[in-house]
Formats: structure tokens, sequence, C-alpha cells
């Protein structure tokens, strides 16, 4: 696993400074560079092993992409012409196109190359009149 800190400032690393002409050791933010190297992989380390600690409680996804592959897969109805597969990635869900009681049917008259025509059906989801 590779990490990449683009933004050390937001680390601390332990460094030696001088406040009132007196040497202090105090914690200040990284820098860029070699020198701290070390802190580097001590930070890099820590967050992969958060990381990892979360990808472990995750679950297997395969049965949901068998699923989600199902609904996804272009299909064909009993009279043999096809239906549209299940587009996830053109929902909207802060804004449905129309409410959730209407059904869309395509039009067996849509045979022109633009593509299928559909009316809106108002009624319960999935019924058709």
């Amino acid at each position: 696993m590779e990490t990449v800190i683009n933004n050390p400032e937001e680390f601390r690393v332990r460094k030696q400074v001088s406040r009132k002409g007196k040497p202090h050791t105090e914690w200040v933010a990284m820098r860029k560079g070699v020198a701290y190297l070390f802190r580097y992989r001590e930070v890099s380390l820590q967050a992969n092993g958060r990381y990892l600690d979360a990808l472990a409680v995750v679950d297997d996804p395969t049965n949901a992409k068998r699923d989600l592959d199902r609904v996804t897969t272009p299909k064909k109805d009993a009279a043999g012409r096809g239906c549209s597969r299940f587009n996830v990635t053109t929902l909207n869900y802060s804004k449905p196109s129309w409410p959730a009681s209407t059904a869309c049917e395509v039009s067996p008259t849509a045979t022109s190359g633009h593509g299928s025509h559909r009316r809106v059906i108002s009624g319960p989801a999935g019924t058709m009149p």
C-alpha cells in the first residue's frame, strides 16, 4: 500500500526550536523534506493501519454486485422485444422526474432511429392499463 501526504503541515513533529534564545523541544508543523522521513513513515503506517482496520469490517460485495448486474442488464419481454436496462448512474434522488406512483411504458410504434418513445401512465409503478 502506498500513502501520499500532500499537506504535511497538518501533522506535527517534535523538533528542537529556539524561543527567546533558549532551546526547547516542541511539536511543530511537519514540513516537506527528507529530514522528517521518519515521521512520514510513522504517520503513513498509522493511517494505513486505520484504513486496513476499517476495511476488515466491510462485507464481501460479491452478492450485491451480482444483484446489481441482474437489474442493470438489458432484458427481453415475453414478446421478444428488448427492454431498457435500469441505469443507476442517471438517478437523481434529490429531485424525482415524476411521482413515484407513475410508470413508463415503451411505445410499440417506436421503431425510428431516435430511441425509445415513452409515455407516462398514472397509477401504481409497474402496472399497465
